[in-house]
């Protein structure tokens, strides 16, 4: 099995051939010399190889280290051509590449959003309504836990729009950084904090109807028989897990606040990445051109969180949200969907978001997985 620039992944199993090639895009954008994303499709043309192959291949492949150099080198690794879109051949595809990585599969606590199963370790990736756009973000990257990949797949493609934008978030801190040093200076000594809002049963958000008391929210321990006081001293002990900073509100909704550092630092590249969540914050206002007058903002994603805030509470300014705003635009690469493909993710080094979409029905489904070791998760990066 080899792995060669320009890149492709070939070699031998169960007495086939197999060979990805690199699959050439336009106008393709590099970052640190890498061309972001990569795109690898699969030749298929001396014959269609069944599943369990492409399967046994990959896992091959992600035991030596090929897809974690690709992954590190890149960012984002499209893999193309697989012959197969459906759930149960996302699902065979992404566990055995990420079992042989070492990876787990991510455990979430604190989800805001509706997702649907679809497989083992496989749900839809958003169930928010086809109007909305989605801003830049890192998965989980406004929480203190967060998995280490995420990765999506092309089940049914939008008949028109519907393209997942990526970012490089080294790209953004390099552009910030010689653009807006001030900026980047000023976020990494005061840090960010905000404030998620998990609606109470009854009180759920129209489009996303999502509550604290959900398996994935923090009720991974309550019992529908429990009183609303059990029901919330259990929810109270995953809140912990992620923050100390929380309360009830009077109707029951929980509020959970929590503090993070705006950059990381990649724990493979040693590089510094932009990490953090406001780019959902500016892209909600500058977007859209209002803000709310209530303390939380209603996002796109039909979530309700506060704006963006310093850790000693002082609001990030409008115009410092519209300059990093801006800015992120410019290190965007839109991914237009083919049924089958597979964006394997770097969630510390690449961001996604979602533009709207019209026409029919798009379904994109979501597996993400994350590091054992603590060592290996990425650390704050401080402002020399």
């Amino acid at each position: 099995m080899t792995y060669a620039e320009p890149i492709s992944l070939s070699g031998e199993y169960a007495g086939h051939s197999i060979h990805f090639s690199k699959e050439e895009i336009r106008n393709p954008k590099f970052v640190n010399g890498k061309e972001f994303p990569y795109f690898l499709r699969l030749d298929q043309s001396e014959g269609k190889l069944s599943l369990d192959t492409i399967v046994g291949f990959l896992s091959n492949a992600s035991k030596t280290g090929l897809i974690d150099q690709l992954l590190t080198d890149h960012g984002v690794l499209v893999l193309r051509g697989l012959g197969d879109s459906s759930p149960e051949a996302f699902s065979k595809i992404i566990n055995a590449i990420e079992r042989s990585r070492g990876r787990v599969p991510y455990e979430e606590v604190g989800r805001a959003s509706i997702r649907v199963e679809k497989g083992l370790n496989v749900f839809t990736a958003n169930e928010s309504p086809p109007d909305r756009k989605l801003y830049q973000h890192s998965e989980y990257a406004r929480y203190t836990r967060f998995p280490s990949n995420i990765h999506f797949f092309g089940n049914v493609a939008a008949p028109e729009g519907g393209e997942t934008p990526l970012a490089h978030q080294g790209d953004l801190f390099n552009r910030l950084q010689a653009k807006y040093p001030e900026i980047v200076s000023e976020l990494a000594k005061r840090g960010l904090k905000g404030s998620y809002l998990h609606p109470a049963k009854g009180n759920e958000i129209n489009g996303n109807e999502f509550t604290w008391e959900d398996p994935l929210g923090f009720g991974q321990e309550i019992l529908q028989t429990d009183s609303i006081e059990v029901k919330k001293v259990k929810a109270e002990k995953q809140v912990r897990r992620i923050t100390p900073e929380f309360r009830w509100l009077d109707n029951n909704d929980l509020e959970v606040t929590q503090s993070i550092p705006a950059f990381r630092v990649h724990p493979v590249t040693g590089k510094p990445v932009w990490f953090n969540g406001l780019l959902l914050s500016a892209g909600e206002l500058f977007d859209s051109e209002s803000r709310s007058s209530s303390k939380y903002t209603l996002t796109s994603n039909a979530a309700k969180y506060t704006q963006a805030y310093y850790q000693d509470g002082e609001a990030v300014p409008d115009d410092v949200l519209r300059k990093i705003y801006e800015l992120s635009l410019e290190t965007e690469v839109y991914h237009k969907w083919q049924e089958g493909d597979i964006v394997l993710i770097d969630n510390y080094q690449a961001s996604h978001g979602r533009l709207p979409w019209s026409g029919g029905d798009r379904k994109v489904l979501i597996s993400m997985w994350d590091v054992e070791d603590d060592n290996l998760k990425p650390k704050p990066w401080v402002s020399s």
